[in-house]
């Protein structure tokens, strides 16, 4: 799990988070959380064997 934040609106092209996958089929829960002007959305994929 990581945290971050940034301000603003826009996002930059160039600063953001990359994860590399390998070619499979993945299972993917996802949720999201909002408090006024703070927000959460948190992903998990696991791989299906």
């Amino acid at each position: 799990m990581f945290d971050s934040a940034w301000p603003g609106a826009e996002l930059e092209s160039d600063n953001h988070l990359v994860v590399d996958l390998h070619p499979s089929t993945y299972r993917v829960r996802a949720t999201h959380r909002t408090d006024g002007h703070n927000w959460m959305i948190l992903v998990q994929l696991q791989p299906v064997t």
